[in-house]
């Protein structure tokens, strides 16, 4: 035979040999089944017949036990103790337990019991856990409360104390601004002093004399300008109060709102209110005690602490307005300051300069147009 039949004949040699394989095995398995103690043998169970034999006869040409009569039993050949011991189905459930066993697999009871006990676990801890937090939320709150309490008392206290060394250094400021105001007092009436005695020396003052400009001495002359008591409302620019009396009122230029009293204008500041300049165009409806009335030609001006006034003839109120030129008055603010220009003295106020002489014996101030 050649090598290509052989090769030709190799697959359906195979094959055959598989298929007989297959019949063997199937044989060996139906024989395994229903012999040699199969599924219904087992034990030594025996059925025997209580009216003898069954038989009594031929039957069929023969006798159907295959001989004599006898008892008919159905004895296996295997226990039935265990089922379907001897099978290869009973082997193969044989051998997976034995691997079960083997590989350490727990019981599925003990299993289920076991993952119920770590479910009761878990949820007891699980219990635990949110009670304990729970507690802890609690304290947290209340202690978070307790020290946001303490923090608002000491705030409290503290911003008490502020407000009180507060007042008290507004009151100590206070005080030590009208020291300040009586020193200046008393400081420009010693200038006064001395610039008369100057002027008295270096100048003749007859010259100097506008007839433009008269001064009404009944009005002058009715102030005793060094008497302490006149001076004592006096307040300079700067100075701060804590409140305004209440006859102050407010007065309102330019969006700008300030409050005029007994001479005085104040700017409201954060805690109180400070001493400003008069503001020009600014209207009261009466002056303090101590204006001098300034005329030139038949213009009649209203002049006090370094403040000029005209008359509104409708209104009859008092406008603030800008310090004529030449206009002269017997005395100037205590904050005044003395300064030079091109060799000659003159005495600064709210931003006009006045030229200090004498007339007529009395020291007088005259509006200089610098």
């Amino acid at each position: 035979m050649s090598r290509r039949s052989i090769t030709r004949l190799r697959p359906l040699a195979v094959t055959f040999i598989l298929v007989l394989f297959q019949i063997v095995i199937t044989s060996e398995i139906v024989s395994a089944d229903r012999g040699g103690g199969g599924k219904r043998g087992g034990g030594s169970h025996e059925r025997v017949q209580s009216g003898g034999n069954r038989g009594g006869g031929n039957y069929g040409g023969g006798n159907r036990s295959g001989g004599n009569n006898h008892n008919r039993n159905r004895v296996n050949s295997g226990s039935r103790s265990t089922p379907g011991e001897g099978s290869i189905r009973y082997s193969e459930n044989q051998n997976r337990n034995a691997n079960r066993n083997a590989n350490g697999n727990p019981d599925r009871s003990a299993n289920r019991s076991a993952n119920r006990n770590q479910i009761q676990t878990n949820r007891q801890d699980n219990l635990n856990n949110r009670q304990n937090n729970r507690q802890g939320n609690q304290q947290d709150r209340f202690d978070t409360r307790q020290s946001n309490r303490n923090d608002y008392q000491n705030n409290r206290q503290d911003r008490f104390d502020d407000r009180q060394d507060n007042l008290d250094d507004r009151q100590r400021s206070r005080q030590n601004q009208l020291d300040d105001a009586r020193h200046d007092r008393i400081d420009a009436r010693e200038d006064w002093q001395d610039n008369r005695q100057d002027f008295v020396r270096d100048r003749d003052w007859n010259d100097d004399w506008d007839n433009d400009w008269h001064v009404d001495w009944d009005d002058w002359h009715r102030i005793d300008w060094d008497d302490d008591d006149y001076w004592d409302d006096y307040h300079p620019t700067g100075f701060f109060l804590g409140t305004l009396a209440a006859t102050a009122i407010a007065v309102s230029i330019a969006n700008q709102n300030y409050y005029y009293d007994d001479g005085l204008y104040y700017s409201q500041d954060r805690d109180g209110y400070v001493v400003v300049p008069a503001p020009v165009g600014a209207r009261v409806p009466s002056l303090p005690e101590g204006f001098i009335r300034v005329s030139s030609g038949s213009q009649t001006y209203y002049y006090y602490l370094g403040t000029f006034y005209r008359q509104d003839a409708v209104t009859g109120n008092y406008v603030v307005i800008n310090p004529p030129a030449g206009a002269i008055v017997p005395y100037l603010p205590g904050d005044a300051t003395r300064t030079t220009v091109n060799g000659t003295e003159y005495y600064r106020y709210a931003n006009v300069y006045y030229r200090p002489y004498y007339l007529e014996g009395q020291l007088v101030y005259e509006v200089a147009a610098l």
